[in-house]
């Protein structure tokens, strides 16, 4: 017997009105196990009901240095450090900059602190977590966008490449992001979206990008 396919029905519940920077992204903040949703301006907490419910909004500043707020690409919910806490990964989608913003708790209070990942290229327009090497903590994958605001970005015309960043967690809490390179120089960025999954039922995670610049260009891990 074959599976009986229904029409879906989608209802819209409007979290908030407000006009605020591109950049989003969904995950589970203050530990209740309710998914909150992130904006560059803002994080909403979902309420314990979250069809009827209020979503509480908190003050937030993503997406460039000094802790101001800038167009985001993907915003990614993940627990940097180790420390029980989720903590947040974005960039710069236009500049300067790829950080991760670590959460701070001060009973029931939450504050973040910004910590910068690599700012010595721009235009990271796409973020993704996945864990290339099998050992369970996750690789940050990113790549330059070409031309995304055709000529007006800085560096719009620098080289393109494509990189992943290995966390090394230190007993201290403290971490460290090592760059290394998947493509550079070569003619392959990344556009709005990095796909990573196993294409050949190996047990590897590949990533598959394309763009602007053209594609999509598959980047077979070999790994296992």
């Amino acid at each position: 017997m074959g599976v009986k396919c229904g029409r879906p029905s989608l209802i819209k519940h409007v979290v908030s009105t407000q006009k605020m920077e591109f950049g989003g992204g969904v995950g589970d903040i203050n530990g209740d196990g309710r998914p909150d949703i992130i904006r560059p301006n803002a994080w909403f907490e979902a309420p314990s009901d979250i069809r009827n419910g209020r979503w509480k909004e908190h003050p937030l500043s993503l997406g460039d240095k000094g802790g101001r707020i800038a167009h985001t690409p993907q915003i990614l919910v993940y627990d940097v450090n180790g420390d029980g806490l989720n903590d947040i990964i974005t960039s710069n989608a236009h500049g300067y900059g790829i950080f991760w913003y670590e959460q701070i708790r001060d009973g029931e209070k939450i504050s973040w602190k910004q910590h910068t990942i690599d700012d010595t290229w721009t235009q990271a327009h796409s973020l993704a977590l996945a864990d290339l090497d099998g050992c369970s903590v996750p690789e940050l994958i990113t790549g330059k966008r070409f031309m995304a605001h055709n000529g007006s970005d800085p560096d719009e015309y620098g080289k393109l490449g494509l990189y992943y960043y290995k966390l090394i967690r230190k007993p201290d809490k403290t971490v460290e992001w090592q760059r290394h390179v998947i493509s550079h120089d070569e003619g392959i960025g990344a556009g709005l979206e990095i796909w990573t999954g196993d294409l050949r039922g190996s047990g590897a995670i590949d990533i598959v990008v394309t763009g602007k610049f053209g594609g999509p260009v598959w980047f077979e891990n070999k790994g296992k």
